[in-house]
């Protein structure tokens, strides 16, 4: 039975196609100018996890993030600062990451890429040794922030300036 007109139907992934008379489809862009002005508009970690990742007698623990792209361009790298707090709210690690992910308009990632901390049996007081027994018990709270995306065109948002306290 042919279609009359085109339809438009929306994913279970939430993206919308068209459907065309000849039973071809496309995906429906917006060519509405977009209103994400800041990196953390742009891009969310929906989730994330410290875990083990023992290999071949060697000790190390695995940070993944996952992210999902709210922009309608493809994005070409993230700049992420990360915190790990204890169970007792003290601050165990921070650091700043700069990824490079690539995300495609409107893409939600699993990433199978993780910051990897190694163990040191000669070095003590390091990364590993304040952070294995959170990844073993997940207790770890993982605190990020999203301060850059850069997109595959050249465009770059920054994080939404803070304010200042009083």
């Amino acid at each position: 039975m042919p279609l009359l007109a085109e339809e438009i139907l929306t994913l279970s992934n939430g993206k919308k196609i068209t459907i065309k008379d000849n039973y071809t489809w496309k995906y429906v862009t917006s060519n509405k100018p977009s209103t994400i002005k800041y990196a953390e508009e742009a891009v969310t970690i929906w989730d994330k996890s410290l875990l083990r990742k023992d290999k071949d007698y060697s000790k190390a623990l695995g940070l993944f993030l996952h992210y999902q792209n709210h922009t309608n361009k493809k994005i070409i790298g993230v700049v992420t600062q990360v915190s790990i707090i204890n169970p007792f709210g003290k601050q165990i690690f921070k650091t700043t990451y700069e990824d490079e992910v690539v995300l495609k308009p409107s893409q939600r990632i699993k990433n199978n890429q993780y910051w990897v901390y190694k163990d040191n049996q000669f070095v003590s007081d390091e990364p590993y040794d304040r952070m294995w027994q959170m990844a073993d018990n997940g207790t770890a709270k993982i605190k990020t922030k999203i301060t850059k995306v850069i997109f595959e065109d050249g465009t770059i948002l920054k994080a939404k300036p803070s304010k200042p306290r009083k």
